[in-house]
């Protein structure tokens, strides 16, 4: 079976942290958060990639949205 758009982006995702291309790590998060917007997983890896960018208001944002969908998820804490 073929791999879900999903999985290849986390494994796109997981080549360009490794590789240091945080604009690139970015643009996936972005493509898994719209892909699945109610999973906090997503919004909490986009949010810990805006803050290596130090883009801090805007990883703020991302957490809380996290937080809002599972406020019991503690990666997103």
């Amino acid at each position: 079976m073929a791999p879900s758009r999903l999985e290849r982006l986390k494994r796109e995702l997981d080549s360009a942290i490794s590789e240091g291309d945080l604009e690139l790590a970015l643009d996936v998060t972005t493509d898994m958060v719209d892909l699945d917007p109610k999973s906090p997983i997503h919004h909490t890896s986009r949010g810990v990639v805006l803050a290596k960018l130090n883009r801090l208001e805007e990883a703020l944002k991302e957490l809380d949205r996290a937080i809002d969908i599972d406020p019991e998820d503690p990666k997103a804490w």
